[in-house]
C-alpha cells in the first residue's frame, strides 16, 4: 500500500492496466476467451496499524484483481492468469503468525501484426518471341494462391495506356504447390513493333491487382505498302491471321469480307467488328476450304483491299 505505515490505513493495491487505458488497444479484447480477465498487474491491498494502539484498516487490490490485505488473517491472493500482487495479511498477536496472499499466476499475450494476405505469389513471368510465326507467349508461374479468381493478359502499343484485354486464363482458387500458365497472343498488330503486356489478377470480389509490364521487340513487316497484310501467306491448314499495317486503319465502324475460291467452286460474305473477331471468321471459313489460290477482299470505311492468298 502507499499509504505511511504509521496511519491507521492500509493502502489500496496499484491499479492494474487493461481497456480502461488502452492495454488492449491492439490487442482484439473481444476475441479472447471469456475466462480471460480484461485487467492485469494489479497491486496487492497493504494493512496498517498504528504501533501501541492495535489494529489498523486493511485496502482492497488494485483494480479487482490484486489481492485484498485483511486485519486478521492471511492475505488473499491476486487473480490467476493476471500477474496481480497479492494482498497484505495481519494479526494483533504479538507471533504476528498470518501472511500476505500469494501473487497470482501470470499470462502471456502474443500478437501477431499480419499484412494483407498476397492473392498471388508469383515465381516466374515473362514474354517469348517467335519471330518466325510472329507470336508471342506470355509465361507465368505462382507458387501460391488465395482467393483467385482468374487472370487477365493485356496488350497495349505504349506501356502507360491503352491497355485492352486480350484474353483471360483461369485461376485455381486456393492452392500452395507450383502451378504453371501460358497465354499465346496468336494476333499482335502489325502497325507496331514494340508491344507491352501484363497481367491482371481478379480475385472473388472482384478486386483487381495489376502485374509489372514487359515489353516485346518485334521485327518491323518487311513491306508497308498494303493497308492489309496476312499472314503467313502461303497457308497451311487454317491457321491465317490478317491485320492492318496502320493503328489509324483500324478506325471505321465494320469491315466487310468477302472470301473467294478462284476455281469459282466457292465465294463467302460476312462482316466483323475487330480484328480477333474478323481472323476468327476467316479461320472458320478457311477450315472447309480446298487448298489453292483464293482471294480476301477486306472493305472498311477507309478503303478496299485485295490480297491473294495460297492455301497449300
Amino acid at each position: 500500500g502507499g499509504e505511511p505505515d504509521n496511519n491507521n490505513a492500509g493502502g489500496a493495491g496499484g491499479l492494474g492496466r487493461g481497456a480502461s487505458n488502452g492495454f488492449y488497444t491492439n490487442l482484439l479484447p473481444s476475441a479472447l476467451p471469456a475466462d480471460i480477465p480484461r485487467m492485469f498487474a494489479g497491486g496487492g491491498g497493504g494493512v496498517a496499524g498504528n504501533p501501541g494502539s492495535g489494529v489498523g484498516d486493511a485496502a482492497p487490490g488494485g483494480s479487482g484483481v490484486g489481492g485484498n490485505a485483511v486485519v486478521s488473517g492471511n492475505g488473499q491472493p491476486g487473480r490467476a492468469n493476471t500477474g496481480s500482487g497479492g494482498g497484505a495479511g495481519g494479526s494483533s498477536s504479538p507471533l504476528n503468525a498470518f501472511t500476505g496472499g500469494r501473487g497470482g499466476s501470470g499470462i502471456v499475450l502474443i500478437r501477431y501484426d499480419f499484412a494483407r494476405i498476397l492473392p498471388v505469389e508469383y515465381g516466374s513471368y515473362a514474354l517469348e518471341v517467335n519471330e518466325q510465326k510472329r507470336k508471342i507467349s506470355f509465361k507465368w508461374s505462382t507458387l501460391k494462391e488465395y482467393e483467385n479468381d482468374y487472370f487477365q493478359i493485356q496488350r497495349s502499343t505504349n506501356g502507360v495506356d491503352g491497355f485492352e484485354v486480350i484474353g483471360t486464363v483461369q485461376g485455381q482458387g486456393f492452392t500452395n504447390n507450383v502451378t504453371n500458365y501460358e497465354f499465346m497472343d496468336e494476333f499482335p498488330p502489325l502497325y507496331s513493333d514494340r508491344l507491352y503486356y501484363r497481367l491482371v489478377q481478379v480475385d472473388f470480389s472482384g478486386k483487381k491487382n495489376v502485374g509489372k509490364v514487359l515489353l516485346a521487340q518485334l521485327a518491323t513487316p518487311a513491306s508497308q505498302v498494303s493497308k492489309w497484310q496476312a499472314f503467313p501467306n502461303p497457308v497451311r491448314g487454317s491457321n491465317l491471321r490478317v491485320s492492318p499495317t496502320e493503328k489509324n486503319h483500324l478506325e471505321g465502324n465494320e469491315i466487310s469480307v468477302q472470301l473467294i475460291h478462284t476455281a469459282g467452286r466457292y465465294s463467302s460474305s460476312f462482316q466483323a467488328n475487330s480484328i480477333m473477331e474478323l481472323n476468327r471468321l476467316i479461320q472458320q471459313e478457311l477450315e472447309s476450304l480446298p487448298k489453292g489460290v483464293l482471294l480476301l477482299k477486306l472493305t472498311n470505311a477507309q478503303n478496299t483491299e485485295v490480297i491473294r492468298i495460297l492455301k497449300e
